[in-house]
């Protein structure tokens, strides 16, 4: 699922899962071992085992569903676009369920004072059903808005794009796919929901994660050129079957100032980002709300 602004018309929140690319291609052969081979002796290679976040991600989304745990902290950055920034700490959580094997989730989420919105995530489509005593015009009904039409917004709602990039349970596990195996660090044992994991530091490719997933190419795009990098540091918690089961990053996000008066500048601020994954196999079920509730959200173009 995405981050949308809670109480207005977008509240950042975070649905997790499955990417569509084609992950058997990152598969690699080894190289045949350098031994004598008797004559009339065929020398046969063994494909290599694929590397560790492969295998995570593999594991995780072969469940086909998973409940999920998201918690975001906003540092520096306004409750609202356009707003001043906050030197406070906003908190997001929520819980909810993911499809992997549909690209579909829902969750309920909310921070302090802002109430809780209803969300449901099919495909790159978010639809929210904004809390009944929030500020927003459209409180009480449901928006839909589309998560590629982030993508070349307007500065203000960078830091949307780069939480909705991250915090997403339907294509979030898709960033294993880019993962750098020779950078991939293991940390340490810990546990994670009362299971013993093993966490480890990763870096991914964002290049890599664009082709293993076309679709989406246009926001890890633009989530590489707003975090002034092709690459991102992640970290994962493992359980004995390479099924992730925590997942956190922490990206920095500077957004310009564009409202008359404010002058040339930028706040800037950070992301952290952790979602848990828990109770695999759990059914869920996601539809659309009706056409009749729901009012579409355009995210104005950049200019």
């Amino acid at each position: 699922m995405t981050l949308l602004l809670l109480g207005l018309c977008t509240l950042a929140l975070g649905v997790a899962g499955c990417s569509s690319g084609n992950s058997s291609s990152s598969r690699t052969s080894s190289t045949a071992p350098s031994t004598h081979v008797s004559p009339g002796t065929s020398q046969k290679t063994r494909p290599a085992a694929p590397p560790l976040a492969l295998r995570a991600y593999r594991a995780t989304t072969r469940e086909g569903s998973a409940r999920v745990r998201i918690e975001e902290v906003e540092h520096g950055l306004p409750l609202h676009p356009g707003q001043k920034a906050s030197p406070s700490t906003i908190r997001i959580s929520g819980s909810g369920a993911v499809s992997f094997a549909e690209s579909r989730a829902k969750v309920s989420i909310g921070t302090s004072g802002a109430g809780r919105a209803e969300i449901r995530q099919i495909g790159y489509t978010i639809y929210e059903k904004l809390p009944a005593n929030g500020s927003s015009g459209q409180r009480g009904r449901w928006v839909r808005l589309d998560l590629l039409e982030l993508a070349g917004g307007r500065g203000e709602y960078l830091a949307q794009l780069a939480s909705s990039q991250l915090n997403d349970p339907v294509h979030q596990l898709a960033y294993l796919e880019g993962v750098i195996p020779a950078k991939t660090r293991k940390l340490g044992r810990g546990e994670v929901r009362g299971v013993t994991t093993t966490r480890y530091r990763m870096v991914v490719d964002l290049d890599r994660v664009a082709r293993q997933n076309p679709a989406g190419r246009k926001l890890y795009e633009d989530l590489k050129k707003d975090l002034g990098s092709s690459t991102l540091p992640i970290t994962v918690w493992l359980d004995g079957k390479d099924r992730v089961r925590r997942f956190e990053a922490t990206v920095p996000i500077e957004i310009p100032r564009t409202k008359p008066g404010k002058g040339v500048g930028s706040e800037r601020g950070r992301i952290r980002i952790s979602n848990e994954y828990y109770g695999f196999g759990a059914p869920v079920s996601v539809k659309a709300p009706p056409k009749d509730e729901t009012t579409n959200v355009k995210i104005p173009t950049s200019g």
